[in-house]
């Protein structure tokens, strides 16, 4: 084999469009592939070599891409849902910022933190199987029972005559609140898949005695396992996982990824066009598709408005 069929599989292999993009991914510079290219026979030492350095630029990526902030800090302002079932964390129209803002939490997994007035942490979740934006607002809406309690004074709401405490005695008393009442922050991060489930375990456990979170989140025992040496045996892919891991040429999915590689990306409204998908399916298949195959999707707005999607080479 020789080393242009090498590098020829290698960019196939990490989907780089260009000598530079594999070079990046690999842990090589652009010379470098060069003098691979042109090698007609390559020995042992010197795959095993590549293949070093392609692990340590691995983990190095990793490492820079595992957490990242999306917002910190963010103040909420609460607006009524389109449904009308309940509350957004903030409302975007007419405001390009909240509307990017939005956008990529529609696009991220990770882990947020509420916080009330004084900017104290009182709630932490994490965003696995779903966006950060959907799951952050089912979590703020959420009803918490008997653990998320504050002493306070019910009064009536309806159209009645005040009546003074001699008249009317009203007792102070423990009263369940959603955090829809008491968040006045949050902060929302991107975090590596593999790496979720662990950091919300980790924040949670640390601050056990601050959040108002119900169950103690544990460490996985897999990860545990795996440091001592003993693996899982992975799970066999059928021809189903491998259609979910890249899809097929011609394909719809394949079609809306060639649409947002192009130069000029595709708008929200191209992509819609095209699938007949409306605006939070499509938000759905560009987080898993950026998770599954490492993709770095950019979004933005153009002057008149239009929401933009690319892949960044």
């Amino acid at each position: 084999m020789t080393g242009d069929t090498i590098i020829a599989k290698l960019k196939q292999k990490f989907r780089a469009s260009t000598d530079r993009d594999l070079a990046n991914r690999i842990g090589v510079t652009i010379q470098g592939i060069q003098v691979w290219k042109n090698r007609q026979t390559i020995n042992e030492r010197q795959l095993s070599e590549l293949v070093y350095k392609a692990t340590k630029a691995g983990e190095l990526n990793l490492q820079a891409r595992a957490i990242r902030p999306v917002v910190e800090f963010f103040p909420i302002k609460k607006a009524p849902s389109k449904q009308g079932a309940g509350s957004v964390l903030f409302a975007t129209e007419g405001n390009r910022y909240f509307q990017g803002l939005r956008s990529e939490l529609e696009l991220s997994s990770g882990v947020y933190i509420f916080f009330d007035s004084r900017g104290r942490a009182i709630y932490t979740g994490k965003a696995r199987h779903q966006s950060l934006w959907k799951e952050m607002n089912l979590a703020y809406n959420r009803p918490r029972g008997q653990i998320q309690k504050i002493k306070r004074v019910k009064h009536p709401r309806r159209n009645q005559e005040y009546r003074t405490s001699e008249e009317k005695s009203r007792q102070i008393t423990d009263n369940s609140v959603p955090l829809v009442e008491l968040a006045a922050y949050f902060s929302a991060y991107k975090v590596a898949d593999g790496m979720i489930a662990e950091l919300e375990a980790m924040l949670v456990r640390s601050f056990a005695n601050d959040l108002l979170n119900q169950r103690m989140e544990q460490f996985r025992k897999e990860r545990a396992r795996t440091a001592e040496g003993r693996t899982r045996r992975p799970r066999h892919r059928n021809a189903r996982d491998n259609e979910a891991i890249t899809p097929h040429a011609g394909s719809k999915s394949a079609k809306v990824l060639e649409m947002i590689g192009r130069a000029e990306g595709a708008t929200l409204a191209e992509i819609m066009k095209f699938t007949g998908w409306k605006a939070p399916s499509v938000y759905v298949f560009l987080s898993k598709e950026r998770k599954k195959q490492n993709l770095k999707i950019t979004s933005t707005r153009t002057e008149v408005g239009d929401r933009v999607y690319q892949i960044e080479r």
